[in-house]
């Protein structure tokens, strides 16, 4: 994919997104306070996190004169479903490429990005393979054949995990800075959930972008404006030697030492299209919160999904956040004592689905309980009219004689 020398951007979230601190859940659990950044609130359909780096990427392929995206994942996918409505928007056609089977042929049946991307008008494929490999593969292959015959695609890994997508971020760290700032509030560690790695990546281009120079940073602004990272303010504590925020990703989907490779190569590329390289010193951590594996929800993160929703409403998905959230519990139950900033990255279609399957899963079981005691009530009243039946025929339930001798 070919990049233009100045990122160009398509306005689609609504921003800043609020920061807000969790006054309740502090009460319910202690520790120090945890602020929540509401990217779940970006304003665009429900692409939540996924609205910032999409400006960036519709930007480009508009001003590539590109006629259509490409890209792919899984029919749950937030960024296909993201990618799809912004195409729609941007007027370029959308094709998505999935792993795995139709809805039909499956049991788990249709899930909400996936209609979602289908009301919006992406062409949808499907690699008939459950290997998520697979995309990495159909999605050049699908480009190519779109070129062959004279069309101008714009092909996206999964996640839309790209340099260029990567500036969402880098602006949004700025976007914090900003508000911590106004709220005097120097954090020990921003937690967020980590899949492809551009979200990551960004985050950690915007933090060495916050801690440059007055000279540096008003370069990089005149060249590229949307990505202008923090105040003056945030700057100088960060020059005055503050410690730095530490930034953890939760990775979701890959292991830690696969996606932070895939993270500082995304940051350098990130990096130098806004004429600086990276600091190879950010303090950054990879966690592993993929258990039991990508796309199935963990015990710790179902506690965590109950505790944000019982205490601040927060409504966080069973793949993303809540293994996110679930971090952040552990870093208050282990004594942490500095604020943290929980980065809320969306998933609200997946939240949504899950609460609906949980509702479904209780009925049944309800159904079945008392289907079971319909049964055994029978059971006992069909007991009850043999005894009966057998007492009035001079019958007894004694085993040794269960009827009298005849005279």
């Amino acid at each position: 994919m070919r990049i233009t020398s100045t990122p160009a951007r398509f306005p689609l979230a609504t921003l800043p997104t609020p920061l807000v601190p969790a006054f309740r859940l502090q009460r319910a659990i202690g520790g120090p306070l945890v602020w929540v950044k509401r990217d779940d609130l970006t304003g665009f359909a429900t692409a939540g996190n996924k609205a910032r780096s999409l400006e960036f990427l519709l930007g480009d392929a508009v001003a590539q004169g590109c006629d259509s995206l490409v890209t792919g994942g899984g029919a749950g996918s937030n960024f296909c479903a993201a990618a799809a409505a912004a195409s729609q928007v941007a007027n370029l056609a959308c094709h998505l490429i999935f792993y795995g089977s139709p809805p039909e042929e499956s049991p788990a049946g249709v899930h909400p990005n996936l209609a979602a991307a289908g009301a919006a008008g992406a062409r949808i494929h499907f690699t008939g393979r459950t290997d998520r490999a697979e995309i990495d593969r159909a999605v050049p292959a699908l480009a190519a054949s779109l070129a062959a015959r004279g069309g101008r695609p714009y092909a996206l890994p999964r996640g839309g995990a790209t340099a260029v997508g990567a500036l969402g971020y880098a602006a949004a760290f700025g976007e914090l800075a900003e508000q911590l700032d106004q709220q005097e509030v120097e954090p020990g560690a921003i937690v967020l959930a980590t899949g492809s790695g551009g979200t990551l990546a960004g985050l950690l281009v915007g933090q060495a972008a916050t801690a440059a120079t007055p000279e540096a940073t008003t370069a990089r602004a005149a060249a590229a404006p949307e990505a202008t990272m923090a105040s003056a303010s945030a700057r100088a504590r960060a020059r005055a030697g503050s410690p730095p925020w530490r930034i953890i990703g939760a990775t979701v989907s890959r292991p830690p030492n696969q996606i932070r490779s895939t993270v500082d190569t995304l940051a350098s590329q990130c990096s130098q299209l806004l004429g600086g390289h990276r600091a190879s010193t950010n303090p950054c951590t990879v966690v592993d919160a993929r258990a039991p594996g990508f796309g199935l929800a963990s015990d710790g993160g179902e506690r965590a999904r109950a505790i944000a929703l019982a205490t601040e409403g927060l409504l966080l998905d069973p793949v993303y956040t809540a293994k996110a959230f679930a971090v952040v519990l552990g870093l208050v139950a282990d004594g942490y004592d500095r604020p943290i900033v929980f980065w809320h990255t969306g998933g609200l279609p997946a939240a949504l689905q899950q609460m609906a399957d949980n509702h479904l899963a209780a009925n049944h079981l309800a159904a079945n309980h008392l289907a079971a005691n319909y049964l055994a009530a029978n059971y006992l009243a069909a007991n009850y009219l043999a005894a009966n039946y057998l007492a009035a025929d001079g019958c007894t339930t004694d085993r040794s004689t269960l009827c009298p001798t005849p005279p």
